[in-house]
């Protein structure tokens, strides 16, 4: 019996401005690097960047790190954990801005993903996020589809 080891390393750094009159706008960066191995990824990064809106027109600095990590132990299920810290400055205590869902959020979560066929899977799981307004990490439960066709996959 003879097995083979694929190990691939990746990183990536990208950052965007985005401006939109009269309603805010962001600047963002961000990066991470990943590691493939046989049956386990691994991805861990960090972002950085400004958020600003008619409530916070000279905003601080946000920044946080993320990871992810995923193990396949057979061909039909797969096992995804993850987690982010988000770190916003004293100004953005504005539960407007925080609960805001295309800005980082604090969450920790996991799933399992079953293959129903060669191209579609489906997920299920939980992530915890935090919420600024009660001061507390609430669940929020996942059911979803993979959809997968060579290298291309639309899902979580």
């Amino acid at each position: 019996l003879h097995s083979t080891s694929r190990r691939q390393r990746q990183m990536c750094i990208r950052d965007s401005q985005y401006t939109w009159p009269g309603v805010g706008g962001m600047t963002i960066m961000n990066g991470g690097i990943s590691w493939h191995s046989g049956n386990w990824s691994l991805y861990g990064g960090g972002f950085g960047g400004r958020f600003f809106s008619p409530f916070n027109p000279s905003p601080g600095i946000t920044a946080g790190a993320n990871v992810q990590v995923e193990y396949q132990p057979t061909d039909w299920l797969k096992l995804k954990g993850w987690g982010q810290y988000a770190y916003y400055a004293d100004e953005y205590n504005n539960p407007h801005m925080l609960s805001n869902p295309f800005l980082y959020h604090t969450q920790v979560g996991g799933s399992m993903e079953f293959k129903v066929t060669d191209n579609f899977w489906m997920g299920a799981g939980i992530n915890y996020e935090y919420n600024p307004v009660r001061r507390k990490m609430e669940p929020q439960f996942l059911v979803y589809p993979v959809f997968k066709s060579g290298r291309f996959k639309i899902g979580m």
